[in-house]
């Protein structure tokens, strides 16, 4: 799930500046790093209207900070943003950010290992999210959390057994958006079976259990009257696998049966086949390429920002291509197809949304760098006023000191 939202080529500037400084500092004795950086945006549509565009520029100011160390057995990495956006017009959406991330790799001298990760993130949420019975035009501000603890236990054969706890929970700082405010708590325990090098196989029973406290039930012609809490228990068989066919390509995958419950909130239930298909492809030291394909419902998977999905399908591409040792050129495509029932229409109402994002990245040295990234995104719906379309370019330059 995952859902990063200020004002988006801003936050893809960022993106990219931190996948910087992560190769940077995976390449570096020094374990530590710290620094800063200072990007600007123009975007064509702030508030995501469907009439009316609202063009604005965006400054980003950041300071960095992490961590990539080994320790024994153990390997730890950690990172953090502070960030500052200031709007030229719309210096009501002025805001203050954050994203904290942490990740402990550990392992016995048995067949015990794991894995312990953590992720905080602030920031101004996506406007024009499905599900939101109107446009609105205030800061909303959003807060993500995810954390997660996950053990394997080798047997003396290929198997294993693993076992994994996730908590993930999103809120808004607006009540228009309190219909996507929710929280779950998902736990699975399975079994892995390596018939060699190049293949993994896996088979799992997950269980979540979650809530949408702020619910709205609508009566009378989709005027809605009353917030409910609103529960759901989802139950998962979970067939996963990894394969490595060369040198240069791997795929993953996952085949789940799904029952999602939810209790006042039928229409969000879902009962049927989820899953994912993913393909990273290396030829060569110049450029890598990655697909993915999901199908999922709103609370598990949402790739283009906040949703109430019943179930959507989705796909998005990735590649990057090094013209010299100094500079990349990146390129990402993105679609997801949603099915929901939103405050005001009927249960089969669906958004198409899509993004489409070209950059370059320009590595003076190890410490300096500059990006730049152009996209449009937008959306076709069902609901007149969830339609739009959006512009931006950007550029974002960093230092880091070690």
């Amino acid at each position: 799930m995952t859902r990063n939202k200020t004002s988006r080529l801003a936050r893809i500037g960022l993106g990219l500046s931190l996948g910087v400084a992560g190769t940077v500092v995976h390449a570096d004795p020094n374990p530590y790093y710290l620094g800063g950086s200072l990007g600007v945006t123009r975007v064509s549509n702030v508030y995501r209207t469907s009439t009316d565009e609202n063009s604005d520029t965006v400054t980003t100011a950041s300071l960095l900070a992490g961590v990539d160390q080994q320790i024994g057995r153990q390997h730890l990495t950690a990172d953090a943003t502070l960030q500052q956006n200031r709007y030229a017009t719309n210096d009501i959406l002025n805001n203050n950010g954050y994203t904290l991330r942490s990740n402990l790799d550990w392992a016995t001298a048995g067949r015990i290992s794991g894995t312990l990760s953590a992720s905080a993130t602030r920031q101004l949420a996506n406007y024009n999210a499905a599900g939101v019975s109107q446009p609105v035009f205030e800061k909303n501000i959003e807060n993500d959390r995810r954390y997660q603890a996950l053990i394997r236990i080798g047997l003396v054969t290929r198997w294993s057994a693993e076992a994994s706890y996730t908590h993930n929970s999103q809120e808004f700082s607006l009540i228009e958006y309190s219909a996507l405010n929710f929280s779950q708590n998902a736990g699975s325990l399975g079994l892995v079976y390596r018939p060699s090098d190049l293949l993994r196989l896996g088979l799992a029973f997950r269980h979540t259990e979650g809530e949408y406290p702020q619910y709205p039930l609508s009566i009378g012609g989709g005027v809605f009257s009353f917030y409910v809490d609103d529960t759901f228990k989802r139950n998962d068989v979970d067939f996963t696998g990894t394969w490595q066919p060369t040198g240069s390509s791997n795929v993953t995958t996952r085949l789940s049966w799904t029952n999602n419950r939810h209790d006042p909130a039928e229409s969000l239930s879902y009962r049927g086949l989820t899953g994912s298909l993913g393909w990273n492809y290396s030829p060569g030291g110049r450029w890598t390429f990655s697909a993915q394909l999901t199908r999922d419902t709103g609370e598990q998977a949402t790739l283009l920002g906040p949703s109430q999905n019943r179930v959507g399908n989705s796909v998005q591409l990735n590649t990057s291509y090094d013209l010299t040792s100094k500079i990349a050129l990146t390129g990402s495509a993105s679609a997801r197809r949603g099915t929901y029932r939103s405050i005001t229409d009927a249960p089969d109402a669906f958004d198409n949304d899509h993004s489409v994002s070209l950059g370059t990245r320009f590595a003076y040295s190890r410490s300096l760098s500059l990006s730049c990234q152009a996209y449009r995104t937008g959306r076709s719906s069902s609901v007149s006023y969830n339609n739009f379309n959006a512009t931006g370019v950007g550029c974002t330059a960093q230092a880091l000191v070690y």
